[in-house]
C-alpha cells in the first residue's frame, strides 16, 4: 500500500481514482484488523478484488505519459531552438516525475525559444550593418568587437550549435546590441 501511494501512478492519478483506491484499502484493512468483523471468504475476496480494481484504475502513469508526449510535441515545434537545445529540453521532460516538472521543462524550452528568436533577429541584418557607413567608417576595434559578437551569436543559433541556456543566449544578444551601438562610423 505504501509503495503504491508513493508511486507516480498514484501521485499523478485523478483525485477520484486516488479516493477510490484509498477507500478500497481502508475497507480491506477493516476486514483484516484484529478487532474487525468476522468476514466470510466471499467478503474477503470481494474486498481484495475491489483493491485490485481500484489500483488498476489509477491513471497517474498514463496522465504523466500523455503530458510528456504533449510537451515533446511542443518542443518539436519550437523552430528557434538548435538541435542540442531541443535534445536537452526533451531530456528534461523525460526526466520529470510529475506533471509540474513536465510543465516547467516545457515552459523553460518555450522561453528559450523566444530568446533564441530574439538572438536570430539581432544578427539578421548583419549584411546591411556591415555595408553601412556606420560600420565601414568605424574604428577597427569596434568593427572587430561587432564581428566577434555576431560570430558568437551565429554559433549559438546554428542548428548544430551548443546547448546554450537562456542566460548565455541573452548575454550573446546583449553583446550584439552593445557592439552594434558602439560602431562609431557615423
Amino acid at each position: 500500500v505504501d509503495a503504491t501511494k508513493a508511486s507516480v501512478n498514484y501521485t499523478n492519478a485523478d483525485e477520484e481514482a486516488q479516493k477510490a483506491y484509498d477507500a478500497a484499502v481502508e475497507a480491506a484493512n477493516a476486514i483484516v484488523a484484529k478487532e474487525g468483523a468476522n468476514a466470510d471468504s466471499a467478503a474477503v475476496q470481494a474486498a481484495l478484488e475491489e483493491v485490485k480494481a481500484a489500483k488498476a484504475a489509477l491513471n497517474g502513469d498514463s496522465k504523466l505519459t500523455n503530458a510528456k508526449q504533449a510537451a515533446q510535441d511542443t518542443i518539436d515545434k519550437l523552430n528557434n531552438l538548435n538541435e542540442a537545445q531541443k535534445a536537452a529540453a526533451k531530456a528534461a521532460v523525460d526526466n520529470a516525475t510529475d506533471a509540474a516538472g513536465v510543465t516547467a521543462a516545457s515552459d523553460k524550452a518555450t522561453a528559450l525559444d523566444g530568446n533564441m528568436g530574439d538572438l536570430k533577429e539581432s544578427v539578421a541584418d548583419v549584411d546591411a550593418t556591415k555595408a553601412s557607413v556606420n560600420y565601414t567608417n568605424a574604428d577597427e576595434a569596434a568593427q572587430k568587437a561587432y564581428d566577434a559578437a555576431v560570430e558568437a551569436a551565429n554559433a549559438i543559433v546554428a542548428k548544430e550549435g551548443a546547448n546554450a541556456d537562456s542566460a548565455a543566449v541573452e548575454a550573446a544578444l546583449e553583446q550584439v546590441k552593445e557592439t552594434k551601438a558602439a560602431l562609431n562610423g557615423d
